[in-house]
């Protein structure tokens, strides 16, 4: 039995469904594909909206993340950037809001197992993922499953949680 054939078996049995809709090979070369600097990138376009918006300066993170410093936002002035923040990702199409489909779900797990075999390569204990139905079932809420949310679990840097990230990208972050 091939590898191929054998990861094509055992994702057909940890999800509990085999769906001609989701291609094993097809999901691998989209999860080596996801490119990490992009979240940069858009946080940048999310730094210039907020500082046209507001005045004052905000900084972007390779995460894509978008915070501010003290010295920068006087105190009155932070419920404005905190509040212009999400706008701006959502104003500049970032942040999506809508629910997505079984279909677009069946994928995301595909992908999150692709980041999981990824960090379990790099010596990190990621959980077993849960049946496909059980994952559609709790997508979004507090029992959600995603191999990122267990990195907490391990004590380390920002920049070496970058490192990482910039290894074996959160699928959820990058793919809309």
């Amino acid at each position: 039995m091939s590898a191929k054939h054998t990861l094509v078996v055992a994702m057909c049995i940890l999800t509990a469904a085999c769906s001609s809709e989701v291609n094993v090979e097809k999901i691998e070369q989209e999860y080596a594909s996801l490119d990490f600097s992009i979240l940069e990138t858009n946080a940048e376009q999310v730094v210039t909206c907020v500082e046209l918006r507001t005045g004052f300066l905000v900084t972007a993170d390779k995460d894509g993340s978008v915070g501010y410093l003290s010295r920068d936002v006087p105190e009155s002035q932070h419920a404005l950037v905190d509040e212009a923040i999400p706008e701006c990702f959502e104003d500049l199409g970032f942040s999506d809001s809508e629910e997505p489909s079984e279909t677009q779900k069946e994928r995301l797990l595909g992908l999150q197992l692709e980041a999981r075999k990824c960090l379990q390569g790099l010596g990190f204990e990621i959980p077993e993922p849960p049946s496909l139905s059980t994952y559609i079932e709790d997508y979004g809420g507090p029992d959600h499953w995603a191999p990122w949310r267990y990195m907490g679990n391990y004590q380390m840097s920002h920049e070496k949680s970058l490192e990482i990230f910039e290894q074996c990208p959160d699928p959820v972050s990058l793919v809309q």
